[in-house]
């Protein structure tokens, strides 16, 4: 794969989390504080996992063990996404004391918490990707490109990078979702994280079939851009609620003052 190439892939993996990054955390040292620690925890549960796994490589080629595989790692994903909650619940509350002794500095908004479950979900997002597609590519420079039996219609690098952005935007978004629904006590709007994330894991099972790349890697775009659009309308739906709470409580002080 010639550099043009190589640029192209990894842009199309990365480029939405690049814009997601510059626009919301490339001036908050707080939150890229937060980023580097939570990417280093999901490495740890990522590396931790395939140890899980060093007993049993290599695996069976058939879908019934590859399926079992795919339901550990994300069962293992999942478990960290709940002790990530606890340890933002635990910030939330240390954030909240500083705000309340700092003289001008306000409370923490819904806005604020969003970002901190952004930055969380974009450090797992990123960490995926760094694990599971840029580690190997740049080992694939060169003149020549790959294309695969079972996916001959579409480079094994571009292929790589689509599901990479479909997983990358499903990680992301999925934290946002997750802690609102565990936040709001909405057991079906957190539940939906990890179905949509093993449904993602499966989907990739198709690709092992003839052209099944064609239909996974659509669909596994679906979820991705799926999980953005919740995430935004959670977004809205909260900015819509706090506004009219703070309206509500400055109603009473307008009446007096008149």
């Amino acid at each position: 794969m010639a550099f043009p190439g190589f640029l192209g892939c990894a842009l199309i993996a990365g480029g939405p989390g690049l814009a997601i990054f510059w626009t919301f955390f490339r001036r908050k040292a707080f939150l890229l504080l937060l980023i580097l620690a939570c990417a280093f925890c999901w490495l740890v549960g990522l590396l931790l996992t395939s140890l899980l796994f060093r007993g049993f490589v290599p695996l069976e080629s058939h879908a019934g063990a590859l399926a079992a595989a795919l339901l550990v790692g994300v069962a293992v994903q999942e478990a960290m996404r709940l002790w990530c909650w606890a340890l933002h619940r635990k910030l939330l509350v240390a954030l909240g004391q500083v705000a309340e002794n700092m003289e001008g500095a306000g409370r923490i908004s819904r806005e604020d918490e969003q970002l901190l479950a952004l930055a969380q979900g974009w450090a797992h997002g990123a960490t995926h990707s760094l694990f599971f597609y840029y580690s190997w590519l740049p080992l694939f420079l060169g003149e020549a490109t790959l294309y695969l039996d079972a996916c001959p219609k579409m480079s094994y690098f571009l292929a790589g990078a689509l599901i990479t952005l479909a997983f990358n935007l499903l990680h992301t978004f999925s934290m946002m979702i997750a802690f609102d629904g565990l936040r709001e006590g909405k057991r079906q709007r957190w539940a939906a994280v990890p179905i949509a994330h093993l449904a993602a894991a499966l989907l990739t099972l198709v690709n092992l079939r003839p052209n099944g790349c064609l239909g996974s890697i659509p669909l596994l775009l679906l979820l991705g851009l799926a999980s953005a659009a919740a995430a935004a309308h959670i977004c809205w739906h909260n900015a819509v609620t706090e506004r009219a709470e703070a309206s509500h409580m400055a109603l009473p002080t307008s009446e007096t003052n008149s």
